[in-house]
């Protein structure tokens, strides 16, 4: 029945099988500090994000395996160092620094997931504007991106890093009272599961900027009757509506 736990600064090492099979195991943010994973640590925690710091060199064998199709956010420039199926069976979306893109790409021990990999940006800051049907707060859960949200006068506004060319993945996700967006003209990518379950969200206004509609970035979106997707966009990937 383990939900949560905090893991101190400090803390250099998880090891092999230490929160294996805690299947309430939803979030998992590391401290900077975290240099070694070990297998199976996380094996059958159904995990749907893991924040990992820049110091972490190694990831043991299926590490995470039995996650929830995670968002991974690593923002180590050297790609660690990564076991046999640490993700398992799951499709992960794996954000690293720009700068090291390539580098997880073309690396050996990252072949497996080469094509889940997108460069982002963990040193600028974006903001983007919501409206909730309750004028309350949307609840955004992004650790290690989001870096504020307030909501007032009737418009959310939040914080999180990135160049503003992606939507991260799962940001609104299960956000039931969003009511609408207004994406930048400068997004690109809209990721996989953005807006999911955002049951009450009524319109969202596609800018042309946008070139890539994620997996089930409007999955779900029940009370979303029309969308207007721009010439721009090339790539709507599965269950997206």
């Amino acid at each position: 029945n383990l939900d949560s736990f905090f893991i101190p600064e400090g803390i250099k090492s998880i090891g092999d099988y230490a929160f294996r099979s805690c299947p309430q195991l939803m979030e998992l943010v590391t401290p900077n500090s975290l240099e070694v994973i070990g297998k199976g640590a996380f094996g059958d925690c159904h995990l749907q994000i893991i924040s990992l710091g820049d110091k972490i060199t190694s990831i043991g064998d299926s590490a995470f395996g039995g996650s929830s199709n995670p968002i991974v956010f690593c923002k180590s420039i050297t790609p660690p160092v990564i076991g046999q199926s640490v993700f398992a069976d799951a499709e992960p979306v794996i954000y690293v620094p720009t700068i090291a893109e390539s580098l997880y790409k073309d690396c050996a021990n990252w072949s497996d997931y080469k094509d889940c990999i997108i460069g982002y940006d963990f040193e600028q800051t974006t903001t983007i504007n919501y409206t909730t049907t309750d004028g309350q707060i949307a609840d955004i859960d992004l650790p290690k991106i989001l870096i504020s949200n307030t909501y007032s006068n009737g418009v959310g506004t939040a914080s999180f890093y990135g160049d503003g060319t992606v939507i991260p993945a799962k940001m609104f996700s299960n956000c039931s009272n969003l009511a609408s967006v207004s994406i930048l003209n400068s997004v690109k990518t809209i990721g996989n599961y953005a807006f999911e379950s955002c049951m009450r969200l009524t319109s969202i206004s596609i800018p042309n900027s946008v070139t890539t509609i994620g997996n089930g970035a409007f999955n779900f979106c029940t009370s979303l009757t029309k969308i207007v997707v721009p010439n721009g966009v090339t790539v709507i990937n599965k269950s997206t509506f």
